[in-house]
């Protein structure tokens, strides 16, 4: 099944690999990017399945996103932890 899924991210170190990251999301899917850190995929892989091979660019600080637009779920890496209880209590499934 095809998912539409968007990537958004903050990286918050100075020196980050912003053209790795970008190069891996490129190759995970038909890709447009949406605004500086927010990704669009169209892809095969579930949310999870996206969020794992982007993880070595990403350290403790920074903040990761993945929604599924199809399925109307979600994984996230890092968010603060009143975004994470917003999004735990309200996401509606």
């Amino acid at each position: 099944m095809q998912n539409n899924l968007f990537i958004s991210y903050d990286l918050y170190k100075t020196g980050q690999n912003y053209d790795g990251l970008i190069s891996k999301i490129k190759t995970l899917g038909c890709w447009a990017k949406v605004n500086k850190s927010v990704w669009y995929l169209k892809t095969t892989s579930t949310e999870g399945q996206i969020l794992s091979p982007l993880r070595p660019y990403f350290d403790g600080n920074d903040h990761v996103i993945v929604i599924n637009a199809t399925s109307n779920s979600t994984v996230w890496s890092n968010l603060d932890a009143s975004v994470e209880g917003h999004l735990k209590n309200f996401w509606s499934k």
